[in-house]
């Protein structure tokens, strides 16, 4: 079936699917590369081999490792949709990923890993780690380091109500401003805030009445933790 959506759109959905980072897994030195799946089409209609070719260019022409952010698979593709994108991959696409991270899997998501198990080797499947949550998955690799989505920040607080990582960290929130002299060093975070209400903020309506005590309590969370942050995936 062709799909409704123009080349534009569907490339637009898979550069939210789809997308780099700027950190490595440690264990391989590979780079990170994420897949989100709160991205996927809604519409079974979206689901064309347009789109999947569209998920293909994005990934690396090199061995990388792959964090997959399943969330239950909110948005799930058919299993004929699957199959047939399984028999377009190229050896050489399958060969190129080294490990993947699991993370927030369902019964669905662990049904299509074990479909998969044969994507690199008949060893692969030790290289697919099932991750419970976002502090499971820092023991593995810097979480700080990814750009996470809204939606999956929002879905790991169904398994946990705090983020932890194994090294320590200094707070923005509740702490005294540093001082050079008499110049005030703001946090990056005052940067990044005052630069999305001068690009973004100046066409919300209302920014400053609107209360989600959810995303405002993710938000600080992650400001603190010293997270790599997309804002306008926020607002």
């Amino acid at each position: 079936m062709a799909s409704f959506l123009s080349s534009e759109e569907l490339a637009l959905i898979a550069e939210r699917v789809v997308y780099p980072t700027s950190t490595f897994d440690p264990s391989t030195r590979l780079p990170l590369v994420i897949m989100n799946s709160t991205a996927f089409p809604k519409s079974p209609d979206d689901y064309t081999p347009e789109l999947m070719a569209k998920f293909i260019e994005r990934l690396p022409r090199k061995p990388y490792a792959l964090v997959f952010f399943a969330c239950g698979a909110p948005n799930k593709p058919s299993w004929s949709w699957i199959s047939k994108i399984y028999a377009m991959l190229d050896r050489q696409v399958k060969k190129r990923v080294d490990k993947v991270y699991v993370v927030h899997e369902s019964w669905w998501v662990r049904a299509v890993t074990e479909m998969f198990r044969g994507v690199v080797s008949s060893k692969f499947k030790k290289k697919i780690f099932h991750i419970s949550s976002l502090s499971d998955l820092a023991k593995h690799i810097d979480i700080t380091k990814l750009n996470i989505p809204l939606q999956v920040y929002i879905h790991n607080l169904k398994v946990e109500t705090t983020i932890t990582i194994p090294r320590h960290y200094s707070p923005v929130f509740g702490v005294p401003l540093h001082r050079s002299g008499s110049n005030v060093i703001y946090p990056s975070m005052w940067e990044d805030c005052c630069r999305y209400l001068r690009i973004t903020g100046i066409f919300t309506r209302d920014i400053f009445l609107k209360e989600d005590d959810e995303v405002t309590w993710i938000l600080r969370d992650s400001f603190d933790r010293g997270q790599t942050l997309d804002l306008d995936n926020y607002g």
